[in-house]
């Protein structure tokens, strides 16, 4: 057992676009989270297709006295701020998407 927490960052990226570019991108941006665990390499998986859209999610470790609820928002910001850097289009994300807004 790991005395940590994983978070999660849900992020789509819409249009034709090299997921194997994209995924180790998102990879990258993970492990340069100042929270990740030391020995604990970030997980990036395509978890879902859609016509216009890939969705994928990022996961990492984090210790557990440096979790707090807001450490996802976190993880999702410093990777859309790495992948637009390098001119990647993010979409719009589920955790932040809320309908009728």
């Amino acid at each position: 057992q790991i005395p940590g927490h994983i978070v999660i960052a849900n992020i789509p990226i819409p249009g034709k676009h090299d997921r194997e570019k994209v995924m180790n991108l998102m990879s990258a941006a993970a492990a340069e989270f100042p929270l990740v665990m030391k020995d604990n390499e970030p997980v990036v998986l395509l978890s879902k297709f859609e016509p216009q859209t890939s969705f994928y999610k990022v996961g990492v470790m984090v210790d557990e006295d440096d979790w707090k609820p807001v450490t996802e928002y976190r993880l999702l910001y410093q990777i859309t701020q790495y992948l637009e850097a390098t001119g990647i289009e993010v979409g719009i994300s589920a955790i932040t998407h809320f309908p009728g807004a």
